[in-house]
């Protein structure tokens, strides 16, 4: 007879004549010293993948960092329905998570880090978790918000439904180590830092990769689901990180009638910071930003002001982001 749930070390244990067995064993000391190394065994292997999840992969590694566009907001304004669709973003992840063989390092808030041994696992999640992101059955009172409403596009097709989760991606040799409290596979170094600033410039619903990441998964992007295109982004300055990075972004076919302010390619931007001052600028085609003065100077196109706007809101996003890099790197 198969059991009516999934097998784990607590579903064991509350086994009716095991739970008897249990309680025998704990009055025993050796037994009970032997009980206790077996549930931290069995724990260890739900851990290690051997209950579903799964392990940690090693040497080359696909990192991915998500995002909730918008939470902040959403939860000061409906806070119940955010719990709820937080509770459904979290569940759709993870159960792709299981479906795409990836492992899940870590989350701060609705942010999530994971981790693929093959890089075509990773765009994967990616595309199906947008897919099912935008046809699930979100709260109301959720749909009402702007960064979750409902929307579709001129010829009628659904193109936003619910949270809107930015994506970014990128391959290398992380170094990896396990966390001696979790017993989790962490990773540390400036492949990782890297991987979590991609998220951080994309929008919500975006998937923005590295160039090293394209390039490996190229060939394989019109034979993944129903066609995936890539376009270049061109060469970035991302926060923290000395060169500028060259970014693509992928589109499943499904999904293109999402349209993004920073799908054009741009040009580099510099960044300058003074520690004295506290001053930051950033020179864009179109702009010059500073901290302090917030002096704009916009030329005449109104998607040049849109995309200015946007780098703002990208760079304060980024702290979000940056925390799961922080904790990378202490």
């Amino acid at each position: 007879v198969l059991p009516s749930e999934p097998l784990s070390p607590e579903s064991l244990l509350r086994a009716p004549s095991l739970a008897r067995l249990a309680s025998s064993l704990q009055r025993a000391p050796s037994l009970a010293r032997c009980t206790s190394a077996v549930r931290g065994s069995a724990s260890s292997a739900v851990s290690s993948g051997a209950f579903g999840e799964s392990q940690a992969p090693t040497g080359v590694v696909t990192l991915v960092f998500t995002d909730v566009q918008g939470s902040t907001e959403m939860w000061d304004r409906e806070e119940g329905a955010m719990q709820q669709g937080l509770l459904k973003h979290n569940e759709i992840l993870r159960r792709l998570l299981v479906t795409h063989r990836g492992y899940e390092v870590k989350t701060e808030g609705d942010a999530f880090m994971v981790a693929f041994s093959k890089p075509l696992n990773a765009i994967l999640w990616c595309i199906q978790a947008q897919y099912e992101l935008l046809n699930a059955d979100w709260p109301a009172e959720l749909l009402t918000l702007p960064h979750a409403e409902r929307k579709c596009n001129d010829n009628g097709d659904l193109v936003w439904n619910g949270v809107r989760v930015r994506m970014g991606l990128h391959v290398g040799r992380p170094n990896c180590e396990l966390d001696p409290v979790t017993k989790r596979m962490d990773y540390f170094g400036p492949m990782v830092n890297l991987s979590a600033r991609l998220a951080a410039v994309a929008q919500g619903g975006q998937i923005v990769c590295s160039e090293a990441f394209e390039k490996v998964v190229h060939d394989n992007l019109p034979t993944l689901a129903d066609g995936v295109a890539s376009t270049l982004l061109g060469p970035r300055a991302l926060k923290g990180i000395a060169r500028a990075v060259t970014l693509y972004e992928l589109t499943p076919q499904g999904l293109s009638g999402r349209v993004f302010y920073s799908s054009a390619p741009q040009s580099v931007a510099t960044v300058q910071s003074s520690p004295e001052n506290c001053e930051e600028s950033e020179e864009l085609s179109v702009s010059k930003l500073k901290c302090r003065s917030f002096t704009l100077a916009f030329q005449t196109s109104l998607s040049d002001c849109g995309f200015v706007a946007r780098q703002l809101r990208s760079q304060w996003n980024e702290d979000r982001l940056a925390i799961l890099a922080l904790f990378a790197s202490c």
